[in-house]
């Protein structure tokens, strides 16, 4: 059997120290690194008491009874931080058997304190959990900021549309004025092509209504002036009818008399 061999190996390749204590709690067996976990050096100090070398076990007295009773078969004391930033794990193991003869009612006279160097374990989660942290701090500020984004985006997009319907009413508003002013216009065009025929007909009645007070009317000359009336009154028709036809033009294209646009021109005039 390489039991030794086994044995040796496994010590060679795992970061453990130890301690051997017999039922008084005393301290009989040491590994040689064992003082670095220990509240002093073990070199040359045998029979210490346990709770004087690993202080961390102290209250702990009645789960090391157990042991030794073999009413347990461990007992372990994880994560104890030792100076300088060093962690251990602390197992107290069952160690040698007592005699089968013996009237006491301990089973164990000896156990075994193993002390395992998990600074690097410790190390790396730490670093694990910092990277965690960090990163879903990171999550937590890239939500906060996409959240502040989509409300600004929100606010943005309520502001254009408000805009938007601002300018929308302002150009309603712009229509509306242009429409006026161009009706404006129409109506003095108007107002000002109505002027000198409504003169004309005023005055005929004028002088319609002297040669009738004067008993200088004749029936041929009244009819002229009456035939002049409604030349004018045709006249304003056909201005109104001009105007309209201009502000809705048409693109069909259709024949006309150009001697009557002439004579138009010639009578205006006139």
């Amino acid at each position: 059997m390489h039991l030794q061999e086994v044995f040796n190996a496994i010590y060679a390749n795992h970061p453990y120290e130890y301690l051997v204590i017999n039922k008084q709690l005393k301290v009989i067996e040491y590994s040689d690194k064992v003082f670095h976990f220990c509240i002093q050096s073990l070199q040359e100090c045998d029979n210490i008491n346990l709770m004087e070398a690993v202080p961390e076990l102290f209250g702990l007295e009645s789960e090391i009874d157990k042991i030794f009773k073999g009413h347990n078969t461990i007992f372990t004391l994880p994560y104890i931080a030792k100076a300088p930033n060093r962690y251990i794990h602390i197992h107290i193991h069952p160690g040698r058997l007592k005699e089968a003869n013996a009237s006491e009612d301990t089973v164990y006279e000896t156990l075994i304190i193993l002390f395992e160097d998990i600074t690097d374990m410790a190390n790396t989660q730490q670093n694990l959990v910092q990277e965690r942290n960090e990163k879903s701090l990171l999550l937590e500020e890239l939500s906060e900021k996409n959240a502040k984004l989509k409300t600004f985006n929100e606010q943005m997009q309520l502001l254009v549309e408000a805009e938007s319907k601002k300018n929308l009413e302002k150009q309603k508003m712009v229509e509306l004025q242009s429409r006026h002013s161009q009706m404006g216009e129409v109506i003095g065009m108007i107002t000002h092509q109505w002027k000198q025929p409504l003169s004309v007909i005023s005055l005929i009645v004028h002088i319609l209504k002297i040669n009738q007070e004067k008993n200088n009317l004749s029936l041929e000359k009244a009819e002229k002036k009456l035939d002049d009336i409604l030349s004018q009154v045709n006249y304003m028709t056909q201005t109104v009818n001009d105007f309209q036809n201009f502000f809705n033009p048409s693109k069909e294209k259709v024949l006309f008399n150009i001697y009557e646009n002439l004579h138009t021109v010639l009578n205006l005039v006139k």
